[in-house]
């Protein structure tokens, strides 16, 4: 199954309500402003990462649950080699 990235316009990732706030349990975010990947979660609406570098909130396009990863394929991977 393919995961595709949603538009921040669209929508936001779904927040949990807790005892004085909400927030979202972490995603894989696109940046545009560095063309890059990472991951984050909102909180209260906005993006956490946006709190301490307040050009994330703008330059935060769009969002996808992060990826399951098929660990049986790679159960034999080993480092050294």
């Amino acid at each position: 199954m393919e995961t595709k990235w949603i538009d921040c316009s669209e929508r936001m990732p779904e927040e949990i309500q807790y005892e004085k706030e909400t927030a979202s349990k972490k995603v894989l975010v696109w940046d545009d402003y560095d063309k890059t990947t990472r991951l984050d979660f909102t909180r209260n609406g906005k993006w956490h990462s946006a709190r301490m570098w307040p050009r994330y909130g703008e330059s935060t396009v769009a969002w996808m649950p992060i990826p399951e990863m098929d660990i049986e394929k790679y159960k034999d991977y080993d480092e050294l080699d």
